[in-house]
């Protein structure tokens, strides 16, 4: 698949080990992935650049309401 038409993946993940083993599974399956550590930082990315084909968020995050 090219550049292109890679699908984007937004990860939202404060831990280090995570962020990397979701990036490494979704880019080895040819995703675009996008991630950030910040939870109200991902929702402002994430209403600025839709669509997108999936989102995962931690649900043990810090201060956010889910």
């Amino acid at each position: 698949m090219n550049a292109a038409a890679k699908r984007k993946v937004l990860v939202v993940e404060d831990n280090d080990l995570n962020l990397k083993l979701f990036r490494d599974l979704l880019e080895a399956h040819d995703f675009e992935v996008i991630d950030t550590r910040w939870f109200y930082r991902s929702t402002i990315w994430w209403k600025r650049n839709l669509p997108i084909y999936s989102s995962s968020l931690d649900v043990s995050y810090p201060k956010s309401p889910g």
